[in-house]
């Protein structure tokens, strides 16, 4: 999949943690838009509640607007190589935006995102729960394209580094 004219913003978020945060994400993809990305909400899972079902949560944040969505986590996988940055809180958005060598403004609501967030040195990204607002991330929005080569750079470095150590491990078993 070649990546689009626009530059495409992949958004994953998770229900039940955000709080007064969930007004944000609205907010955040009308600024994206409105700034000439093309910002696509990313389904990394499709069943239980709206606590763990992205559709479910993303159709009730953003009622009343239009929206791009991926509807499965096989469309998702294929929208990854296309992405300019990825606005992640679910952990997996991270881990991906690392592999893809994606910049990305994470949301930390815990011990395993805050985590890969230190092992991705990107804490200066980071949007802890009770920080989510849309003025903090448009402070991050602004740093993440002002160094956007920079945040590019680290995370490949990370991935070849987190790649490395994982086989020297494999080899030593």
């Amino acid at each position: 999949m070649q990546k689009p004219e626009r530059k495409r913003v992949g958004i994953s978020v998770r229900g039940g943690f955000l709080g007064d945060g969930e007004e944000s994400i609205p907010h955040i993809y009308s600024y994206l838009l409105e700034h000439g990305y093309d910002p696509v909400f990313l389904v990394h899972t499709t069943s239980g509640d709206e606590q763990q079902n992205d559709l479910l949560f993303i159709k009730r944040i953003m009622a009343g607007m239009t929206y791009n969505i991926t509807g499965t986590i096989e469309q998702t996988m294929k929208v990854y190589p296309t992405l300019h940055a990825v606005i992640g809180m679910r952990y997996h958005a991270g881990v991906l935006a690392c592999v893809h060598d994606i910049p990305c403004i994470m949301v930390s609501y815990g011990p395993k995102t805050e985590e890969l967030v230190n092992l991705l040195s990107i804490k200066e990204l980071t949007l802890f729960l009770g920080d989510v607002s849309f003025d903090n991330f448009e402070k991050m929005w602004h740093t993440l394209e002002a160094n956007y080569d920079t945040y590019a750079t680290r995370m490949r470095d990370r991935h070849q580094k987190i790649r490395s150590d994982l086989m020297k491990m494999l080899q030593n078993l």
